[in-house]
């Protein structure tokens, strides 16, 4: 089943080359990368949840839109995510409702989440995929690095794992879907970093 359409396709193709030429190359985490992997899991979500439609569409906009706003700014980049999108989206026309849902998406996934639709839970769940992931440590020394370079953020070895330990913790999926496919691997990843601190 292929749920893309042309808005969509055109919106992919905008955020991705904005994404590799516009982004700045010290963003080891926040890449296109990191942006394509959250409209697959979105996808992915979205189809076994049977979202179609109308819905289909905002969901994946959104996704590509949610971290576009760093070719602008590092700490602001939802705000700017949120402009680009309007500004694009406005220039095509698109439904105000459907804008207003895109945007909301967009919103959910800042830092701590707050998803108040079906929609924006799938969106903030395909975000947040990486922690349930076998690829998790190798995502978590790009975004270190990333800190580094972004927010001056140096810390040892061990208050970087305890402190990651305590965010995946915290974390929660908000997808039957997310549970099933990512909260298991996230506990194993919750023990590889207290193996990691143990050592």
């Amino acid at each position: 089943m292929s749920l893309m359409n042309q808005t969509v396709n055109k919106v992919s193709a905008y955020a991705t080359k904005m994404l590799k030429e516009d982004l700045p190359p010290d963003l080891y985490f926040h890449d296109w990368y990191h942006t394509n992997k959250v409209a697959s899991v979105s996808y992915r979500i979205a189809e076994a949840s049977e979202v179609s439609g109308d819905d289909f569409e905002v969901l994946m906009i959104a996704a590509w839109f949610h971290d576009l706003g760093f070719v602008k700014s590092y700490n602001e980049h939802e705000k700017y995510s949120e402009e680009l999108a309007e500004s694009f989206l406005m220039n095509w026309n698109y439904e105000s409702e459907k804008l207003t849902k895109v945007i909301n998406c967009i919103k959910a996934t800042r830092m701590p989440q707050s998803p108040n639709t079906f929609l924006e839970r799938i969106l903030c769940d395909a975000d947040m995929a990486h922690l349930g992931s076998h690829d998790y440590l190798n995502r978590l020394t790009l975004l270190r690095k990333e800190w580094f370079v972004k927010l001056k953020k140096t810390c040892k070895d061990e208050q970087w794992y305890m402190e990651n330990v305590r965010f995946l913790e915290r974390h929660k999926y908000f997808t039957l879907y997310g549970w099933a496919f990512y909260h298991g691997e996230k506990l194993k990843n919750i023990d590889r970093l207290k193996s990691l601190i143990r050592n």
